[in-house]
């Protein structure tokens, strides 16, 4: 047998250990890229949508993300119901109304609800991509 594999190891731990230094190097390009978009997004949003127009999206926006939530937590209140034997009356004295209305949503009335927030969400994201971008953004950093 030949020493080639183990040479082969030693050689790629060896640039392993010599790229190293540029993960850091890539991470910050990555970072001065997702800047510089930002930036752009900014400019030609200001040079686009008042700041009236701006924060109605905004807050359109916010909107169509909490019918997204809402259809989420509608899901999980019916998933957590699952076999449970007993009516909507009994579930609501135990968990609340709000819950048993989730809870025992008809499959008609929740796909509506689906529908109706990602068509909120699509028509917005259709309609101002940009804005779309940057809010999605604003609201992760927070």
């Amino acid at each position: 047998m030949s020493d080639t594999p183990n040479d082969f190891k030693q050689i790629i731990s060896e640039l392993a250990t010599a790229l190293k230094p540029l993960e850091f190097l890539a991470e910050s390009m990555r970072g001065l890229d997702r800047s510089h978009r930002l930036q752009a997004d900014l400019q030609m949003i200001g040079q686009y949508y008042s700041d009236a127009e701006r924060k109605g999206l905004y807050a359109q926006l916010d909107d169509a993300h909490m019918a997204e939530a809402e259809v989420i937590e509608t899901q999980l209140a019916r998933n957590k119901r699952g076999n449970d034997q007993r009516t909507k009356e009994q579930y609501a004295t135990a968990r609340g109304q709000d819950q048993a209305d989730k809870a025992f949503m008809s499959n008609e009335e929740f796909e509506a609800l689906c529908a109706a927030a990602k068509k909120k969400t699509n028509d917005l994201q259709a309609a101002h991509p940009v804005l779309c971008r940057v809010h999605a953004q604003i609201k992760r950093s927070f």
